[in-house]
């Protein structure tokens, strides 16, 4: 039954996929620079997607070879209905995480509606060597809207930095901090690769090891943004001193909005986040030749994965039937 093996597939996809998140998380804890453990967690959730791509081409094939007059044996009703309900409730669940990603990015859209163009009062402020480092059409936008507490970033083609309405009354240092953060960002195309991450866990929204991983490679993302800033500058102690105080500043809100401020602070990673950044011996920068050597192994290790298990899950959930002598039309 197609419902049936749709349920068994997606069981073996998830349990393959915790199998390669949870090997990416051993693997992470020997390389010491955030970029190359955020490409590792990139690759990673890439891989997922290899074995429905490969369980495709599998069922394909098998259907080719089967035998046109095999039949399958009868389902009893209440299987049936036990079956539809999982259906139903992994594709809501799907639905329910999509939908409240974009709520989240109905209100910043409401909040870029309600806001001005911040880019000439830099020059004014002295910082008109920020926006050089901004890729061609990005925008930096000061909020309007009280609601918002943090920096946000959002967009590829089109980027957008969108800043609190406090921001006005920073000082140069903090604002410098604060846009570098964004920058890097933009820069590493932080917020396409997590969107990516969040439609893989959409699909295995009850899955708590997606979503820890997704959460994981979201804080390397934080921290390869804090060694951007810090390369060019930025003085470690201040930077942490500017973390503290918007984090305390989001902690304070009681807007039913601040799940949408996916934004410069995360509760989860800025214990994390101080320890690296106060770190003299942290391994900052661009990724390595050498760092690439994870990331090569995890993708090359799940394709070995993903060509072994296929065939044997194709088999079991699809056996070959023998074409039977009642296939044959009866004599006379």
């Amino acid at each position: 039954m197609i419902i049936s093996s749709i349920i068994w597939w997606s069981l073996a996809w998830t349990i393959l996929g915790s199998a390669i998140l949870a090997v990416t998380q051993g693997v992470n804890r020997y390389i010491r620079n955030a970029a190359a453990r955020h490409l590792a967690w990139l690759v990673a959730f890439s891989s997922v997607w290899l074995f429905p791509a490969y369980a495709a081409m599998s069922v394909v094939a098998w259907e080719n070879d089967a035998v046109p007059c095999s039949t399958a044996p009868p389902i009893s009703t209440t299987r049936l209905a036990v079956i539809c309900v999982v259906l139903i409730g992994w594709v809501g669940g799907a639905i329910f995480t999509i939908a409240r990603a974009m709520m989240a990015r109905r209100m910043v859209n409401q909040w870029y509606v309600r806001s001005r163009d911040y880019q000439e009062a830099l020059k004014r402020r002295h910082l008109s060597e920020l926006p050089a480092l901004f890729p061609k059409n990005t925008e930096v936008r000061v909020s309007l809207h009280a609601e918002l507490m943090v920096p946000i970033t959002w967009g590829v083609r089109k980027p957008v930095v969108l800043l609190p309405t406090h921001a006005t009354e920073w000082e140069s240092s903090r604002l410098t901090a604060v846009l570098l953060h964004e920058v890097a960002h933009i820069r590493r195309f932080d917020n396409l690769t997590q969107l990516f991450a969040l439609l893989t866990c959409a699909f295995h929204w009850f899955n708590p090891v997606f979503w820890h991983g997704s959460r994981i490679m979201e804080a390397e993302s934080e921290i390869a943004a804090d060694d951007f800033a810090l390369l060019r500058g930025v003085k470690p102690s201040n930077y942490a001193e500017v973390l503290l105080s918007l984090a305390a500043q989001l902690s304070h809100s009681t807007s039913h909005s601040v799940f949408a401020q996916t934004a410069m602070i995360k509760p989860f990673t800025l214990e994390h986040r101080l320890l690296t950044i106060i770190n003299p011996n942290a391994a900052r920068g661009p990724i390595r030749l050498l760092s690439l050597v994870p990331a090569v192994a995890i993708l090359l290790g799940a394709i070995l994965t993903i060509t072994i298990l296929t065939p044997r899950v194709t088999a079991s959930l699809h056996p070959k039937a023998p074409a039977a002598p009642s296939c044959l039309p009866a004599r006379s």
